[in-house]
């Protein structure tokens, strides 16, 4: 698979390949093209939350707590 998808005529891309760099105060976007950059280079936070992907996992229960008095 080389990462691009269709959607209609337009051609996309995987979100989950893309990484953002800050160096110096500059940001730029990679595209990890194959399955060992992605690996070595894992999705952060913040590329996931400007990307609009989900930022965390599934919701666990809330603990249970005992009140006390």
């Amino acid at each position: 698979m080389n990462g691009t998808t269709f959607s209609g005529d337009l051609p996309t891309t995987e979100l989950t390949r893309w990484r953002l760099k800050t160096e110096d105060g500059r940001q730029t976007w990679h595209y990890l093209k194959t399955d060992e950059e992605v690996a070595a280079w894992p999705q952060s936070v913040a590329d996931k939350y400007h990307l609009g992907l989900p930022t965390v996992g599934p919701m666990s229960p809330p603990p249970f707590f005992i009140a006390s008095g």
